[in-house]
């Protein structure tokens, strides 16, 4: 199970896809970007503000887990870690599994 990650970059000064700043889309990186494309009608690789960079990071792992890991506990001062359930809960996070997507 392949997860391809877009991370809203705010390129431009905002979020592209309201409310969402993480997208998980399971399918790998190269089936991923044209159904993001396709369902989002916005091209991941563009570039909004040419200071700024590309609007969105993407990335591909090898699980959900692995996708999220990161956001859910590494960067947290604290050590305090968010399990995988409440994180996919959140109202900025999108999570699209390979069985909602028709290609």
């Amino acid at each position: 199970m392949t997860f391809t990650t877009f991370i809203d970059m705010h390129s431009g000064g905002g979020t592209k896809i309201k409310p969402y700043e993480y997208i998980f889309i399971e399918l790998p990186e190269y089936l991923a970007i044209p159904f993001f494309e396709k369902k989002f009608r916005r091209d991941p690789s563009n570039v909004t503000c040419n200071c700024c960079g590309d609007d969105y990071s993407i990335s591909e792992h090898e699980t959900l887990a692995k996708a999220t890991e990161y956001d859910r506990k590494g960067w947290r001062p604290t050590g305090l870690e968010i399990s995988l359930e409440e994180y996919i809960l959140r109202p900025d996070v999108l999570v699209i599994r390979k069985d909602e997507i028709d290609l």
